[in-house]
Formats: C-alpha cells, sequence, structure tokens
C-alpha cells in the first residue's frame, strides 16, 4: 500500500490544471502521477516487445450524465463504462525524473477521456456491446493487456463503507476509522482506498504489479518525494508484488 498526503494530491490538481488548460481533479491527478510512475517501472517490457502504448482503464460513473431513472434513490446496479485514456510509449525514451510538468500531458488525457462521457457518446458505446455477437461476449476493455503489458486498471473506492454507520459495541466511533479490502489478484490492477470527503486523509493506493516491477515503481515514486514520510521507510523492504 503507498500513501500520498491529501495536500500533494490536491497541488498537483492545481498544477496540472494550470499546465494544461483542462480541469483536472485531484482523482485525475492521482491516476495519472500512478500511470507515468507504472509506465516507467514496466519500461523494460518495452525492449523485447512490440508494445508501443500504455492505455490506464477508469470507471466511469454514468448515473448523473444519464439522469432519470438512472438517478432514483431506488435504483439498484451498476451504470458504468470504462474511460480508456492511452499514451505512446518508447524504449528509447529518456529517463527523465518524472516532475509535475512531465506528468502534466497525461492527467490532460486522463481528464479529457472521463468528462467526454456525453449522453450521446454513452449510447453509442453502450449499443457498441450490446449488439455483439461474439462469443464470449465483448467487454468494455476488450484488447488490453493488464499481465505481462503496459494497461492498467484503476479503481475509485473512496466513498465504499467508509460514511456508513456501522455502530460496533465498544468502539470509539460509529464510523470506520479505515476500511480495507482484499489484494487485487491480478497484474495491473490499482485501487484508491476508502477515505472520508472532510478533513486532509492522505490518499491510500494499493498496486498490483510484478514484483520486480512493483519494486520499481517504488523506489520512483519514493525518490520522486510524493509518498508521505512513513511510507518511505516501508517501501524499503518492499518485496512482494501485492501488499
Amino acid at each position: 500500500m503507498f500513501r500520498i498526503s491529501s495536500s500533494t494530491v490536491d497541488e498537483l490538481a492545481t498544477t496540472f490544471t494550470t499546465l494544461t488548460g483542462c480541469r483536472v481533479s485531484p482523482f485525475m491527478a492521482l491516476a495519472a502521477l500512478l500511470w507515468a510512475h507504472v509506465n516507467r517501472a514496466r519500461s523494460p517490457l518495452l525492449a523485447p516487445s512490440a508494445i508501443a502504448s500504455s492505455t490506464m482503464v477508469t470507471v466511469v460513473d454514468l448515473r448523473t450524465r444519464l439522469g432519470p431513472p438512472f438517478t432514483d434513490l431506488g435504483y439498484i446496479g451498476n451504470c458504468v463504462l470504462s474511460a480508456k485514456p492511452t499514451c505512446q510509449v518508447s524504449k528509447d525514451s529518456p529517463a527523465h525524473p518524472l516532475t509535475a510538468d512531465v506528468i502534466a500531458p497525461l492527467a490532460a488525457k486522463v481528464s479529457h477521456s472521463i468528462r467526454s462521457f456525453t449522453r450521446p457518446v454513452i449510447e453509442s458505446r453502450l449499443a457498441t456491446i450490446v449488439s455483439s455477437t461474439t462469443s464470449p461476449p465483448m467487454t468494455d476493455c476488450e484488447g488490453l493487456t493488464f499481465a505481462n503489458g503496459l494497461d492498467i486498471y484503476i479503481t475509485d473506492w473512496r466513498r465504499i463503507g467508509i460514511n456508513n454507520e456501522w455502530d460496533i459495541p465498544g468502539t470509539s466511533s460509529s464510523k470506520p476509522a479505515v476500511v480495507r479490502r482484499a489484494c487485487w489478484k491480478g497484474e495491473g490492477g490499482i485501487v484508491v482506498l476508502p477515505r472520508r470527503a472532510e478533513g486532509d486523509e492522505d490518499w491510500e493506493v494499493m498496486i498490483s504489479l510484478e514484483d520486480g516491477e512493483l519494486k520499481a515503481f517504488a523506489e520512483e515514486i519514493r525518490g520522486g518525494g510524493w509518498l508521505v514520510g512513513e511510507m518511505e521507510k516501508e517501501v524499503e523492504g518492499l518485496g512482494r508484488a501485492k501488499l
């Protein structure tokens, strides 16, 4: 698990918005930061392969974009599609530090991709999936390679369970202090863990990569000064693909 301070993510969002002219939310800024560092950690894959691009998949909640009945309180079920920004990668790219100005173009791609979900786009994407006659059926992540590839999948759990009042006897609060989930089983998965909307709690993320890539990721993001202080000590002993 990696922890990045709320102030760092907020400052990145403001910086990316200024550099790109796009509205970049804190989640988009965090996603771009992680995407850049995962790409750097996985760069050795490029030498023996023909991989030339990386796609970051993140789920977009369509309910507010579609309106009723999907926004009704009684609606139960998923109503999502995946944003899939893509960037070109090269094994010959210079190993320059991953500073905010270097990462900013990825933040712009994330912002454009997520904000592109207008009603016509949603209806077109859903129609394509529903009309598929392939076996197995087409999925929204068709053609992407998460294991032994450069594609990643990031899911946002920020609001899942963290504001529920559990009222467990003997605890100091009716709400949980933290919510944890099982490790991501497949390679290339990233989970943003639950955090309260109020206050300035750190952002916590779980990342699943091959052992060597995870160690390279940890060293790079720590070296850039992006992690909360105590996390720098924890990643020194990193040796597992799932934390």
